[in-house]
């Protein structure tokens, strides 16, 4: 006999990670989903929290939403975002605590760790899962993801105190994430956007004005890794249909471990784009050939967890920029 969908509460539900991940939660008879808007539930309000997982009583929680921007824009206001990230998170972690969950997948960000660690080492490595302690994140974005993973670790052990079953909790950390729908629905604002779609905004936009260069923010010699948002959606379901990891947690790195340059990802858009014009970076210094703005995930976890990454960059890329030019 099959077994009853199990009931997922899935917040962040319209963003854009959470619509490519309800699509595929949809798709399945395991689960009877719950993705309150903000409007139906603000997570910042504890009372209203209560009273949601009351009525609803989730079996599973995929805490998905986020305040998020552009890498400047979250750097130019660090209080904002730590406050915003930590504020959505408090009445979940006391539930977790309390044992309303049976798993909690918690997507992180490479920004939970500091970027100088990888980058200092010789030779220069990716980042490990034993390096988050080691060093500060930059900004208040990273450092409130590093502390929400924490505290959902914190209440499962709260909740065994309790004499609750304590949640399994996968914390699921990922690279820059890109792909389509990144930056909304609407034109793509280079200034606001992530490294990849802002990119291809200012080429298209050089493109399309028949411009001889282009200018793009930075020195190109910055290094990333990134994951195709179908794949961070299929990682949590991977989490979701996983069986329990050792100790009950994983920290998975959800990466395929490929650092590239900037400069050089630049160069695969405007090949894609059909852009043959000289491509210019505002930061780079006469004579630099590296930046210390260079870090990236080493894989880790993922054979627990059941999954690898798909998506090639170049094919992700074409993705990115069929959808730019589709929204004009």
């Amino acid at each position: 006999m099959t077994p009853p969908p199990e009931r997922l509460l899935l917040t962040g539900a319209t963003g854009f990670v959470g619509r490519v991940l309800r699509a595929r939660l949809e798709a399945s008879d395991q689960f009877a989903l719950l993705c309150p808007t903000h409007a139906a539930l603000d997570l910042s309000d504890r009372d209203a929290v209560r009273r949601y997982l009351g009525a609803h009583r989730p079996a599973l929680l995929v805490h998905l939403a986020a305040a998020t921007a552009g890498a400047a824009v979250m750097r130019s206001n660090p209080l904002r975002y730590f406050d915003a990230n930590l504020d959505g998170a408090r009445a979940l972690v006391e539930a977790a605590g309390a044992g309303a969950f049976r798993r909690v997948v918690v997507p992180g960000s490479a920004a939970e760790y500091d970027p100088t660690i990888g980058a200092q080492a010789s030779p220069p490595r990716g980042l490990h899962p034993d390096d988050l302690w080691r060093g500060v994140p930059t900004g208040g974005y990273g450092l409130a993801k590093r502390v929400i993973s924490h505290l959902f670790l914190q209440a499962r052990a709260e909740a065994a105190w309790g004499g609750h079953a304590p949640a399994d909790v996968f914390t699921l950390v990922w690279p820059t994430v890109y792909g389509p729908g990144d930056g909304g629905d609407g034109h793509v604002d280079p200034a606001r956007s992530r490294a990849i779609p802002g990119i291809a905004r200012r080429i298209l936009d050089a493109l399309c004005s028949h411009a001889p260069s282009v200018e793009i923010p930075g020195s190109g010699f910055e290094v990333r890794d990134f994951l195709h948002v179908d794949d961070a959606a299929a990682s949590v379901e991977a989490a979701l249909r996983a069986p329990c990891p050792p100790g009950g947690v994983l920290r998975a790195h959800v990466s395929d471990g490929r650092a590239h340059r900037l400069d050089a990802v630049a160069a695969r858009i405007a090949k894609a784009c059909g852009y043959t014009g000289e491509i210019v970076w505002r930061a780079r210094g006469e004579g630099a050939t590296a930046s210390s703005d260079a870090y990236w995930l080493e894989p880790d976890g993922l054979d627990i967890l059941g999954f690898t990454p798909e998506t090639s960059l170049d094919a992700g890329l074409h993705h990115v920029v069929a959808d730019v030019m589709r929204r004009g």
